[in-house]
C-alpha cells in the first residue's frame, strides 16, 4: 500500500520538476521581453525628446519671422511717410530707391515665408512621426503591463509549485522511510503491524518465554515454556525515521534503559529484539523472585534491581539484606547477585559484610542470603 503511494508521490515530483522547469523558462523569456520593451520605450522617449527640442527651435524661428514681418511693415510705413515729404525733383530717384528697397524686403519676406513653410512641413512630419511612435508605444505599454502581471503570476505559481513539490518530496521520503521500517519489522518473527500514524508505528510483539533456570528456581517448579504478547509503539522524530520514543503495553517490563540505547537511531529491528529479550528476562526474574519469596520474606519489584530480604536473627529489628539482582538475571548466565547493604545493623558491620560477600560468585537468592547471614555473624562475633 505504502510502496504504491510512494511511487505515486515520486511521479508527482517529476511532474512538478517539469512544471518548475517550464515556469523558469517562461520567467527568462518574460525578463528578455521586458528588457526589450524597456529599451524600446527608452529609445522612443529619446526620439520624442529630440522632437520636442526641434519643435521649440522651429517655434523660435517662427517667432523671429513674425517679428521680421512686423519690422518690415513698420519700415514700409516709415518709407511711405518719408517719400511723401520729399521734393518733386528727387521723386523719381527716391521712388526707384524705394522700389528697390521694397523689392528686397519682399524677396526677404518670400524667403522667410518659404522657410516657415518648410519648418511647418518639418513640424507636421515630426508630429506625424510622434503620433506613429505613440501608436507603436501604446500596444507595447499594454503588453509591458500584461507581461509584468504574467511575471508576477508565474513567480507566485513557481513558488507555490516549489512548495508543493517540496511537500510531495517530503511525503514520498516519509513513505519510503515508513516502508523501510515496515520491512525491518516484518523481518522479525512474531510481529504484527497494527497501525501506522503520522510519526509512529504500532505493532503486536510476541515474545517467547523459555523455561526459567532450575538453579535460580532453587528446587521450586518452573512454569515451563510460554509465550506473551505486547503492543509496542515506536515514535519517530517529525519528518524523519529516527526513533523518538518506545512504549510497551501492558507496561509490565522495564524497557526505559533499552529505549535510551536506540533513541535517535533508525535501528528499529535491533530495538525490538532487545525489548523482546528484556520481556523474557523480566518474566524469568519475576518467577525466580516469587519462588524465593515463598520461602523467605522479600520485597521486590520487576522495575527495581534492588531486592530486600529479611535475615534470620534473634535480635530486633531483624537485619535486612539489600541485594542487587540484575534485570537480566537469571536469563543471562553471567548475571550475578551482589550484596549492596545490610540494614538495621551498625554501618561498620554492614560495610564489612558487603566487603566479605563481594568476592563470592552468588547465583541464587538463597545462597546470597546464606552468605550474608554467615558474614554478619562472623563480623558481629569478632566485635
Amino acid at each position: 500500500m505504502f510502496g504504491k503511494h510512494a511511487k505515486s508521490a515520486l511521479e508527482e515530483t517529476e511532474e512538478y520538476k517539469k512544471l518548475h522547469a517550464e515556469v523558469k523558462q517562461l520567467q527568462e523569456e518574460n525578463k528578455k521581453r521586458e528588457k526589450e520593451t524597456e529599451e524600446t520605450i527608452a529609445r522612443v522617449h529619446e526620439e520624442y525628446g529630440l522632437y520636442v527640442k526641434e519643435k521649440e527651435e522651429l517655434q523660435k524661428i517662427i517667432d523671429e519671422v513674425a517679428q521680421l514681418e512686423d519690422e518690415s511693415k513698420a519700415a514700409e510705413m516709415r518709407e511711405l511717410a518719408r517719400s511723401q515729404g520729399l521734393q518733386t525733383s528727387n521723386r523719381a530717384s527716391e521712388l526707384l530707391d524705394e522700389k528697390k528697397t521694397k523689392e528686397e524686403l519682399q524677396n526677404e519676406l518670400k524667403e522667410l515665408d518659404n522657410a516657415l513653410k518648410r519648418m511647418n512641413r518639418g513640424i507636421a512630419q515630426k508630429e506625424a512621426s510622434c503620433r506613429k511612435i505613440d501608436e507603436e508605444i501604446a500596444p507595447l505599454d499594454a503588453q509591458f503591463v500584461e507581461l509584468r502581471a504574467q511575471s508576477k503570476y508565474l513567480i507566485g505559481a513557481s513558488k507555490a509549485a516549489a512548495r508543493e513539490s517540496e511537500a510531495s518530496k517530503t511525503l514520498a521520503e516519509m513513505s519510503m522511510r515508513i516502508q523501510e521500517q515496515m520491512n525491518l519489522v516484518s523481518a522479525l518473527q512474531g510481529t504484527e503491524l497494527l497501525e501506522i500514524g503520522e510519526d509512529s508505528i504500532s505493532l503486536r510483539l510476541a515474545s517467547h518465554l523459555p523455561e526459567t533456570d532450575t538453579e535460580a528456581m532453587e528446587s521450586s517448579r518452573a512454569r515451563g515454556v510460554g509465550r506473551v504478547t505486547h503492543v509496542v509503539t515506536l515514535g519517530f522524530i517529525e519528518k524523519t525515521a529516527r526513533l523518538n520514543s518506545i512504549t510497551l503495553d501492558p507496561a509490565d517490563a522495564p524497557i526505559e534503559d533499552v529505549a535510551r540505547m536506540f533513541l535517535g537511531t533508525t535501528d528499529c529491528a535491533s530495538a525490538l529484539c532487545n525489548i523482546r529479550d528484556r520481556i523474557a528476562a523480566t518474566a524469568q526474574r519475576c518467577e525466580a523472585l516469587a519462588a524465593a519469596a515463598s520461602r523467605t520474606p522479600l520485597k521486590w519489584s520487576a522495575f527495581d534491581a534492588n531486592v530486600r530480604a529479611a535475615m534470620s536473627s534473634s535480635t530486633e529489628p531483624r537485619p535486612v539484606a539489600v541485594l542487587e539482582v540484575p534485570l537480566e538475571w537469571p536469563k543471562v548466565k553471567s548475571a550475578e547477585i551482589r550484596v549492596v547493604n545490610v540494614e538495621n545493623v551498625p554501618s561498620r558491620v554492614a560495610g564489612m559484610v558487603v566487603q566479605t560477600c563481594a568476592g563470592k560468585r552468588l547465583r541464587t537468592i538463597g545462597e546470597t542470603l546464606q552468605a550474608t547471614m554467615e558474614a554478619e555473624k562472623m563480623v558481629s562475633s569478632s566485635n
